[in-house]
């Protein structure tokens, strides 16, 4: 069956009485609209969803934005856009039910930033891994917590590190030669073992300078940690410096 409305905002209304939805035509705005009620016993229509000129397909307004699905026939490329017409931000988020919670989105509460979060919301405490600045060029910068210290002295079991002397599974933390540590790394990168087959990798991986993750196939993702990478490199220059005065000193006292 076809039934044709000729005017602007002429209803067609699906289902009977007390149970049904409503499609109509918005001619002011060019946009068809479908409504539907908020429950099979309401009939007052209140949920929608519009359908644009140009294939813009609209979302109810929720208080987390207004959701756009498009596809540019003029451009050949399609795009799914989170617009927030408010002061909000515009979030994607992604979930585990009862697991790990990752968002990305504009927080315009810090000047547009793009952000890359491991929770729901954008800037909130320490959660921001990754933050691309509203810039012409943008800037990204990397979470630069790193919670287990600055390398010094390390425990050989975990991995577990700081500047100072500590006790660390009953056993004192040995001190480690950050530098000789990366120069082991570099060299035994012969292109022939995969990365997380390297001890020198390993201990990097151990000290969260890396990140090796086995996967279910069996096959390890390897990649560099950069806050923390930058802090390891950091501390090697200090050690290189404290060398370099001691060496001074020494010439000096001769």
């Amino acid at each position: 069956m076809t039934t044709r409305l000729s005017g602007d905002g002429e209803v067609l209304r699906l289902g009977d009485i007390n149970e049904f939805c409503e499609v109509f035509y918005d001619k002011s705005a060019n946009a068809v609209i479908v409504q539907a009620p908020t429950s099979g016993t309401d009939n007052t229509a209140v949920d929608r969803v519009v359908i644009n000129a140009g294939g813009i397909l609209q979302f109810p307004v929720t208080t987390t934005g207004l959701v756009n699905v498009r596809r540019d026939d003029t451009a050949t490329t399609a795009s799914l856009r989170l617009e927030q017409d408010s002061t909000g931000d515009s979030v994607l988020e992604f979930l585990l039910t009862g697991g790990a919670e990752w968002a990305i989105g504009v927080d315009n509460s810090a000047s547009d930033t793009f952000v890359i979060s491991a929770g729901g919301d954008l800037g909130t405490g320490d959660e921001d891994a990754i933050r691309i600045t509203d810039a012409a060029p943008p800037v990204a910068t990397y979470n630069a917590t790193h919670p287990t210290g600055t390398f010094d002295y390390i425990c050989d079991v975990c991995g577990t590190n700081n500047s100072e002397p500590f006790v660390c599974h009953g056993e004192q933390a040995p001190w480690h030669d950050d530098v000789e540590s990366l120069s082991l790394a570099l060299h035994e990168m012969d292109g022939m073992k995969p990365l997380h087959e390297i001890p020198a990798m390993q201990h990097l991986a151990k000290i969260g300078v890396l990140d090796m993750v086995q996967h279910d196939d069996g096959h390890v993702w390897t990649g560099i940690n950069m806050a923390a990478a930058q802090w390891f490199t950091w501390s090697g220059m200090l050690q290189l410096e404290n060398r370099i005065k001691e060496l001074e000193a020494q010439v000096a006292s001769k």
